[in-house]
């Protein structure tokens, strides 16, 4: 393998991107957060292990993070955080029955329950022993240990181009706030590269000491890492190679498809017996093609790089585990392995060393808002408007008012439409917003009775994201 011609290493940099719709349950009973559970179990988890121990090893680790203030308050909840254990138990219970079920019967199936049986229990102990049942605590020590640079997000990740500018505001606001709090570090780079980029994100980005997102990838840039959001040349944009993308997303014409690979797990604890090819899975094999692939990678990202220009890879944190179950190994190995004439670089250090010399080509878009949540903004505005001092009781209304308007806004109501969860999105999104015209109702009540305050403790208890949400961000103003 031939190094790039530059005497300097080529500047690599990777974007994590993790996000999750609100589906905490308050009960006993975990009934909907069935898939948070396995991404937490085959993802995050095992995920921010691998970095830990790079760190310990004394590996260079430096990538960018965007993660969902919402899947935050998610991870960082102690209910959350048991119900995660015990969906671990049953898993470790499950692969026991499996592994009893097996003895003195078929070998392989034997093999492969005590395979999940020790992987479960490993991620129980990291879970519960060395983390504390904390995952965003292990999150904020990577970040202070500099191996992940956190990224700007909204709150509630609405898709930008169905709301104005000060509803932009304020979900990055709420969002920015939300990450300082939990991971203390202020961004200093948006995300949104799952939307197009308008010239519109420069007027929010600036006053909040921003100065870059992370842009969809756009083939009119032709492999160009940054360029400028509009001719005012003060905002960048961070763009990911499609070349790349192609190698580690792309079922079809990627690493995720290849045969050896274990099938998509289409239900929580899945027993995960079979391959992509529909055979035996066996993970000894998997595992060796994972770090193959990855070694194939970084050929692939050395043929890429070519005068001294910077290669982004943006990638869902899902793919690393959920949705390609042996993709937290070929992060390992690329980044274990990755040749001297690449370096690590976090979005900020990229945007120090490398200035962009176009101009995106302009997107404008636009679509048609859900009615009801137009209705809503106008409420809040008006309530923001008649009760700007609220106190006790009313203030607290108010809050959870604007929770709730942050919730019904989720952009995964809006990006389900057209599929299977389209009804489960329109009901998740009805629900919030009954639950704002309720709230409505009480502002008139300076002091809430006791039937009304024992279905607002309930209500509070229940939607509880954001505990700092002020309702006065809320505000028909310009900040």
């Amino acid at each position: 393998m031939e190094k790039p011609t530059t005497n300097q290493p080529t500047d690599l940099c990777i974007i994590m991107h993790a996000h999750a719709p609100f589906v905490r349950q308050p009960g006993p009973s975990s009934h909907g957060e069935e898939e948070l559970h396995g991404l937490m179990a085959d993802c995050y988890i095992p995920l921010l292990r691998g970095l830990a121990d790079l760190i310990e090893q004394n590996k260079a680790v430096k990538l960018g993070l965007a993660i969902s203030p919402i899947l935050l308050h998610q991870l960082n909840d102690p209910v959350v955080q048991k119900h995660m254990l015990h969906h671990l138990d049953e898993a470790i219970a499950q692969a026991e029955r499996r592994l009893e079920a097996a003895k003195g019967g078929d070998e392989h199936s034997a093999y492969l329950a005590q395979f999940y049986l020790q992987l479960h229990q490993r991620t129980l102990h990291v879970f519960e022993k060395q983390w504390s049942r904390n995952i965003v605590a292990m999150t904020r020590e990577l970040v202070e240990a500099e191996a992940l640079e956190v990224l700007g997000h909204t709150a509630t990740y609405p898709v930008p181009h169905l709301y104005d500018r000060p509803t932009l505001r304020t979900q990055v606001e709420v969002g920015t706030i939300a990450l300082m709090h939990m991971l203390g570090q202020p961004p200093s780079v948006l995300w949104s590269a799952e939307d197009p980029v308008t010239p519109e994100w420069e007027q929010i980005l600036k006053p909040l000491d921003m100065r870059a997102l992370v842009g969809t990838a756009n083939p009119e840039l032709r492999g160009q890492a940054l360029s400028w959001l509009s001719e005012a040349r003060q905002t960048a944009v961070i763009t990911p190679d499609q070349r790349l993308l192609t190698h580690i997303r792309s079922v079809g014409l990627g690493y995720p498809g290849d045969p050896l690979y274990r099938a998509p797990m289409l239900i929580p604890l899945d027993d995960g017996m079979l391959s992509r090819d529909g055979n035996a899975y066996d993970p000894f094999y998997a595992y060796a093609r994972a770090r193959q692939h990855a070694r194939h990678f970084t050929a692939v990202l050395t043929e890429t790089a070519s005068n001294g220009q910077p290669l982004v890879i943006v990638a869902d944190m899902e793919l690393f585990g959920s949705g390609w179950f042996e993709g937290g190994l070929w992060l390992r190995t690329l980044l274990e392995e990755l040749p001297s004439h690449f370096r690590l670089v976090t979005p900020s250090t990229l945007l120090k060393r490398h200035k962009p010399s176009v101009v995106v080509p302009p997107q404008h878009f636009s679509g048609i808002i859900d009615g009801r949540l137009s209705a809503a903004h106008r409420q809040l505005q008006a309530a923001v408007a008649e009760y700007p001092q609220a106190y006790g009781d009313r203030e607290q209304v108010l809050n959870q008012a604007a929770r709730e308007f942050l919730l019904a806004q989720s952009g995964d109501w809006d990006r389900w439409v057209g599929t299977p969860g389209a009804d489960y999105a329109n009901a998740r999104r009805s629900d919030h917003l009954q639950k704002f015209d309720w709230l409505m109702q009480l502002l008139p009540h300076e002091t809430l009775l006791p039937v009304a305050a024992r279905e607002f403790a309930a209500l509070q208890e229940r939607d509880n994201p954001f505990p700092t949400l002020n309702y006065r961000l809320f505000g028909d103003f310009e900040r």
